[in-house]
């Protein structure tokens, strides 16, 4: 193997393991602000619902909807939680899940595009690599147009819906649908 390959290689590798950490850590983070947002809008219910009767230790229950896919499942399921007297409280979680749902994808499509740039128009040290030429204008060019066409059909995806209803329609009939 070349010496210049030998380095693209190696180049190639280390930017590859920092992208791959970059993800699992968005992915992490990602975790994470579900679960604070869900710890949230159960605190927020129970508070608003027992006042100062509030305490840690009154019985919970999450419970999935019976019908449909796991997203439609758990937009329609319910948060459950007694009160001290026994009483007890239920709260759809369909209010939580449309206010977030948006704000994850948007978080999603942040951090992909930032996974990019990091990738595509980040730091270069080209004495450290000398065999590795950088990204040229015509590469940024496709990217700018391949960014443009995702963020476009992420917000308004009715350009593109008659298209790949036109495709799947007749696969959807001979599957007997």
């Amino acid at each position: 193997m070349s010496e210049s390959r030998r380095v693209t290689s190696t180049a190639r590798s280390i930017k590859r393991f920092w992208t791959l950490r970059l993800i699992r850590l968005f992915l992490w983070l990602d975790v994470l602000l579900i679960a604070l947002a869900a710890v949230g809008f159960a605190h927020f219910h129970e508070r608003a619902a027992l006042g100062d009767q509030w305490r840690f230790d009154i019985s919970r229950e999450y419970s999935l909807a019976e019908e449909g896919d796991l997203l439609a499942r758990v937009r329609f399921s319910k948060y459950a939680f007694s009160a001290p007297g026994g009483e007890r409280f239920e709260v759809a979680v369909q209010p939580f899940y449309d206010a977030a749902h948006p704000l994850a994808r948007i978080l999603l499509i942040a951090e992909a595009l930032s996974v990019l740039g990091q990738v595509f128009f980040g730091e270069f040290n080209e004495e450290r690599f000398p065999g590795v030429s950088s990204i040229t204008v015509y590469d940024k060019i496709a990217l700018g147009l391949l960014v443009f066409w995702l963020v476009l059909l992420g917000v308004y995806p009715k350009v593109m819906a008659p298209m790949i209803e036109s495709g799947v329609r007749p696969i959807v009939s001979l599957l007997g649908g």
